[in-house]
């Protein structure tokens, strides 16, 4: 990312007791970029900083600002059309679900000016403050889903502005001596993940008397979720299996499985999801390490469970049918 920052100090003023001096000629800063791509991945949840935190850096002239007492300086955004997200202090930017927060000296930057330094000259003395640039710092952050397009796939800001201002008092705002201005294009943002296409798992016709007894379960029946098309890079893959809308996941003392769906027919049955081994219950919500992704080279994989009915009760014939979500988790 390349983020270009221009200070333009404002000539001498005064409000209270704070006034600005000294050679107000425009401050040039810059930020280093974030590299060839930022990647996020597809269900980073919201509030995650992605990429690094990017430092000002520059010289300027100096301009000076003096105070009959304890100076107190503040900064907030100026400019118009902002829109704050869901996340406190980080705004909304041309791209779905990216956000970008900005810091001055460590505090964040709202549309409301507040504190960020104060002096420790104590007293009616003048105080001095000699300011060669505010300690300023950008993050880019995920605010929701994010979903960039081919021709809208890096963050564009023109013309952010931050103003700086001086009191002698604890009250927002005062004389202000500085003002930022940042323009951001972002390097390309990759969204990471995987594809996962639906699975029909058969599981057979049986008769009532295959069930002789409440517990007894069918055949394990083998399938895989097939996992295509991985980015690389990601640190880590993992997925999770959830009941499907409409489906109740029920633990007996013979055993846990799935409710049959509402088209089912039949009765007395329900279906159970087993590990590789055919035997093990797979562990619904819990997430589970995806050992075949292969950061590297990116790729498909696949990952191997078994399917089974279990009686739970008096068996009645017809369809029996249920379903599970499976959920791709990436980092």
């Amino acid at each position: 990312i390349m983020v270009v920052l221009g200070l333009i100090m404002v000539s001498r003023a005064g409000w209270a007791s704070c006034s600005v001096s000294g050679n107000p000629k425009s401050y040039t800063a810059s930020i280093s970029r974030f590299g060839l791509a930022v990647n996020v991945a597809r269900n980073t949840p919201p509030g995650t900083a992605i990429g690094p935190l990017l430092s000002a850096s520059g010289s300027g002239n100096m301009v000076s600002v003096n105070c009959s007492a304890r100076l107190r300086a503040f900064a907030g955004y100026i400019s118009s059309g902002l829109i704050e997200s869901d996340i406190p202090g980080i705004y909304k930017t041309n791209v779905d679900g990216i956000g970008i927060k900005v810091l001055a000296n460590g505090q964040t930057v709202t549309q409301t000016p507040a504190l960020y330094f104060t002096s420790n000259t104590l007293g009616t003395g003048l105080f001095d403050g000699l300011f060669i640039g505010v300690e300023t710092k950008a993050q880019l952050y995920v605010i929701g889903p994010v979903n960039p397009t081919a021709t809208n796939n890096k963050v564009q800001i023109s013309n952010l502005q931050v103003g700086f201002w001086a009191n002698d008092s604890t009250t927002p705002g005062g004389v202000r001596w500085g003002t930022l201005t940042i323009n951001i294009t972002s390097s390309i943002i990759n969204v990471l993940s995987c594809k996962t296409p639906n699975v029909t798992v058969p599981l057979g016709s049986h008769s009532a008397s295959d069930f002789a007894t409440v517990g007894a379960t069918s055949a394990p029946v083998a399938f895989n979720i097939v996992v295509n098309e991985c980015s690389k890079n990601m640190a880590s893959v993992s997925y999770t299996l959830k009941p499907a809308a409409g489906i109740s996941l029920v633990t007996k003392p013979f055993g846990q499985y799935l409710t049959l769906d509402s088209s089912s027919v039949a009765s007395g049955v329900g279906v159970q999801v087993l590990k590789a081994d055919g035997v093990t219950p797979v562990a619904f919500e819990h997430k589970y390490a995806a050992t075949g992704y292969d950061k590297t080279n990116g790729g498909g994989f696949d990952i191997p469970l078994h399917a089974r009915y279990i009686r739970t009760g008096t068996v009645s014939a017809g369809s029996a049918n249920s379903a599970a979500e499976f959920v791709m988790s990436y980092e």
